[in-house]
């Protein structure tokens, strides 16, 4: 049986009873399954609620119920109950408090995926996506009964990644909140700034079809956290901001919202964070300067023999000619022999299993180096918006060794170079640059400090 909720008494009820549980399940549906939550033209179209006793639909914009008003959706912020949901990063867009748990990240510790959502074929659903592909809220005209089915599915699978999750050592669980509490916020944190754009040369870029992926002239980003080695690739609406061209349009349609674009850079990035957890010193000195005077090349040259070394296995007369491949070698090989023991290696700060899938002895190195790359910017992802909460200034978009910050002047020059210091802690190094938008940006890393 399921209850609906179509009056303001019956909500606040609702979360009264909530409060007397120990968990519930909370999963949202929006009108366009296709558009980004973050989107204004995407309503909530409902909320399910399953508190493992009874089953609630908490309708928005259905056609076929007495819709609540969105601002109604603020007494939900008083459940103090355990919330368990699909994609924490959606439910934080509705109810930004601490008592969120991603399931899909559960099924990530566990198993090194996340819950399969697409082999649920529910006719009725699929049937008016396909026909009405064009229509922006079809969400909001599907039966509330049908949307039920399918939530019921999600919620069981849900329930099943739960009961396994709650086997795990105490360690690992500690691991997993961690991550729940800072990663995830995290990164919805740059999500929800938006990326403006020149919505003109945006469709020349890329489609005109982007164009109803634009809201108030942004597009909006989406870090997939649930990765092999846990590096978020993001992409959205057939946008992949990992991987814009850097002398392409593509780039030159991202502009500032504010008084400039600032890219901080980090500077041979993989090399100085294995540096970093070998204990070997680059100093100031170029990386690549530094390795080649070893090699006895060129710098370019230096560069390419580096590079084999990192991701095709570090030869052994490298290591005996070069100080800092000769701990990388052993560094590797100290890797390979816990992985063999313990059939999986814990990652340097969130202690994220990675898991045995097939990973040989430099697969297994590069997925670590990865995964530190990650949970490292993730420190620095916090303490910076931390730092950035009494200023104008945003952090839109970060892409593995860089940095996009939309600048309000007003802030002050002082901002910046406190952003370059938190950036350069423990000896790293960044190349900053500026801009009105992402292509055409100049180098002014001497005139920050």
């Amino acid at each position: 049986m399921c209850n609906i909720i179509e009056t303001n008494k019956q909500l606040k009820n609702l979360v009264e009873d909530f409060n007397s549980k120990e968990n519930i399940i909370c999963l949202p549906i929006f009108s366009d399954r296709y558009l980004h939550h973050l989107n204004k033209s995407n309503k909530l179209s409902l909320l399910y609620f399953n508190d493992f006793e009874s089953i609630y639909i908490v309708p928005f914009n259905n056609h076929e119920s007495n819709n609540l008003s969105i601002d109604s959706i603020g007494e939900l912020k008083n459940i103090s109950t355990n919330i368990f949901t699909l994609n924490k990063k959606i439910l934080l867009n509705l109810l930004d408090t601490d008592n969120i748990f991603d399931v899909n990240l559960m099924s990530y510790y566990l198993h090194g995926n996340i819950i399969n959502t697409e082999d649920i074929r529910i006719n009725t659903i699929d049937f008016l996506h396909n026909k009405y592909y064009k229509m922006n809220n079809i969400n909001s005209v599907i039966p509330l009964y049908k949307h039920l089915e399918w939530c019921d599915i999600i919620s069981n699978k849900m329930t099943n990644v739960i009961k396994n999750f709650k086997q795990l050592d105490f360690e690992d669980i500690s691991s997993y909140k961690n991550y729940n509490n800072e990663v995830i916020k995290a990164f919805y944190n740059i999500e929800k700034h938006g990326f403006k754009v020149d919505s003109d040369k945006l469709m020349e870029a890329f489609d005109i079809r982007i164009s109803k992926h634009i809201n108030d002239r942004k597009l909006f980003s989406e870090y997939n956290l649930y990765t092999s080695t846990g590096r978020p690739s993001n992409s959205f609406g057939n946008v992949n901001f990992s991987a814009l061209k850097k002398d392409g349009l593509d780039r030159e349609c991202f502009i500032t919202s504010k008084d400039m674009l600032i890219e901080y850079d980090y500077d041979a990035y993989h090399l100085r964070l294995i540096a970093h957890l070998i204990d070997y010193k680059f100093g100031d000195e170029s990386v690549h300067e530094h390795l080649s005077k070893f090699y006895g090349c060129s710098y370019e040259e230096s560069k390419q023999i580096t590079f084999r070394q990192l991701y095709g296995g570090v030869d052994k007369e490298i290591a005996r000619q070069v100080p800092f491949f000769d701990k990388v070698k052993y560094f590797i090989d100290d890797l390979w022999n816990i992985f063999k023991t313990n059939k999986y290696l814990k990652t340097y700060i969130y202690s994220r299993r990675l898991l045995s899938n097939g990973l040989d002895k430099n697969r297994l190195f590069n997925y670590y180096i990865q995964s530190f790359e990650t949970e490292y910017n993730i420190k620095k992802i916090i303490e910076i918006q931390n730092k950035l909460k009494n200023y104008k200034s945003e952090l839109i978009l970060y892409g593995y060794d860089s940095f996009v910050f939309d600048f309000d002047k007003q802030d002050g020059k002082e901002l910046l170079g406190d952003i370059r210091s938190i950036l350069e802690g423990d000896g790293f190094l960044t190349k900053i640059k500026s801009g009105k938008n992402y292509r055409q940006m100049s180098d002014i890393t001497g005139k920050i400090c």
